[in-house]
């Protein structure tokens, strides 16, 4: 597991960890291979971020200047010179195409911290399992005792299904705008839609009887770019990155589902 960074404080008073390493990846990123990207959305975004109208035609003008001269070759030399000034005006459309949007639309979201992170890993503040590890070495130094194997694969076990029913919480209580990067399953294809499908690492940490949460990331077909189409195919693993928005959250069947602004 990589190091934790950079915690943040939830309004539950509890910690969450997230890398910081995730974050600089996104900021970081060149150009993207999209597999997915909704125009619509992209396009209602872009205008509510950037409020001033774009210029529909951009024009350029160069100034030149040249110098012609005259002159005799006698003892009293003659020079006669005229200058000559030119101008070239360029006129061209800016092209502001999905790809272009998107990525400004990103940039704000992202540097304005209204995107959430992380919700897919399994992060926790491991400061208390330390504690509780040297405390055991501890005893064992100084008093020669040691604490049986089975209490302290117990205490360690509690501590994990704790820390995963909070992230669980965290999940269920999520809303606005979140990026993912993992590995999802194809789900389901068909005509209209393709789903992606993730188990949260955390289900290896629930006990029985808790309820396991996965995330699904829903693909309307129009949507997908030629990449998209081939790379999406039934039951394959894809490695992706999803920026998108909370719809809503199925206690039921432990569901969270995003739609998907842009995939890449």
């Amino acid at each position: 597991m990589e190091p934790l960074e950079e915690p943040i404080i939830l309004p539950s008073g509890q910690y969450r960890f997230i890398s910081s390493k995730k974050i600089d990846a996104i900021n970081k990123m060149g150009p993207k291979t999209f597999y997915y990207l909704d125009n619509g959305q992209v396009r209602d975004l872009y205008c509510q971020v950037f409020q001033e109208l774009q210029p529909k035609q951009i024009e350029t003008h160069e100034k030149e200047r040249s110098q012609k001269s005259i002159g005799a070759d006698f003892k009293l030399v003659a020079k006669y010179g005229t200058r000559q000034e030119t101008e070239t005006k360029t006129t061209y459309e800016p092209e502001l195409t999905s790809p272009v949007m998107y990525n400004q639309v990103q940039d704000y979201l992202v540097k304005n911290n209204n995107v959430i992170f992380g919700l897919e890993d399994f992060d926790y503040d491991k400061s208390s399992i330390d504690e509780f590890k040297s405390m055991c070495a501890a005893m064992e130094k100084k008093f020669s005792f040691s604490v049986p194997e089975e209490l302290q694969e117990k205490f360690i076990s509690d501590k994990l299904h704790e820390f995963a029913l909070n992230h669980s919480k965290e999940i269920a209580q999520s809303s606005g705008f979140v990026s993912l990067q993992g590995e999802f399953l194809v789900a389901k294809v068909d005509h209209d839609c393709r789903s992606l499908s993730y188990s949260h690492p955390l289900n290896q940490y629930l006990a029985q009887g808790d309820t396991s949460i996965s995330i699904e990331i829903l693909c309307h077909s129009p949507n997908l770019s030629s990449s998209g189409s081939t790379t999406f195919t039934p039951d394959s693993s894809v490695k992706i990155t999803c920026v998108g928005k909370v719809v809503r959250w199925n206690s039921k069947e432990g569901l969270l589902t995003i739609n998907p602004i842009a995939i890449f």
